[in-house]
């Protein structure tokens, strides 16, 4: 009994904390917002608020993704240790984010950003998706940055190390400066 009460605790905890970030990030950029976790060979949806917008991507929660495929799936191999390309993992290491555009659906595009946890274990990615054209290099820029600074307070909310996060926050808003 005791190991589903405590399952039970973490998943509302994860929830209470994850929502509203998740929220946030989908009134501040207008595209939907999700949390994916890695399990096994795939990754799933385990939070999600979709975008306002009548067009939009349709992903529900507990949906299957491919792991290897998709901004989400690259930045959950990169840092669970499972290798794909070198060069695209060396990015998403450096960078601490992922674009992805047409690599699930035709027209569609995602951002996505590791949150750490405890011992910097990658907890899950959070991703801002919507349709393609709507993810042009300024908007990236920004939806990137929003990212960046949700993941870091997400990480820090969840006992996890923020600092890598906080400063490619950083660098990003530079590079958001000089484009502005």
């Amino acid at each position: 009994m005791l190991p589903l009460a405590s399952l039970y605790q973490h998943q509302a905890l994860a929830r209470e904390l994850i929502e509203p970030v998740l929220h946030q990030l989908t009134a501040d950029t207008g595209e939907s917002s999700s949390f994916n976790v890695r399990e096994g060979d795939v990754r799933v949806c385990a939070y999600r608020v979709d975008s306002p917008r009548n067009i939009r991507d349709h992903l529900r929660v507990g949906d299957v993704r491919p792991l290897l495929r998709g901004a989400a799936g690259k930045v959950l191999c990169t840092f669970h240790g499972i290798p794909f390309d070198a060069n695209q993992e060396a990015a998403i290491r450096k960078s601490l984010f992922c674009v992805a555009h047409r690599e699930i659906e035709e027209d569609g595009a995602g951002l996505a950003v590791p949150v750490f946890g405890p011992g910097q274990r990658c907890e899950g990615a959070l991703v801002l998706s919507g349709p393609a054209d709507r993810f042009d290099s300024r908007r990236v820029t920004v939806m990137v940055h929003r990212l960046l600074v949700a993941a870091a307070r997400l990480s820090d909310a969840i006992g996890g190390v923020s600092d890598g996060l906080d400063a490619a926050a950083k660098a990003q808003s530079v590079s958001l400066s000089k484009t502005c």
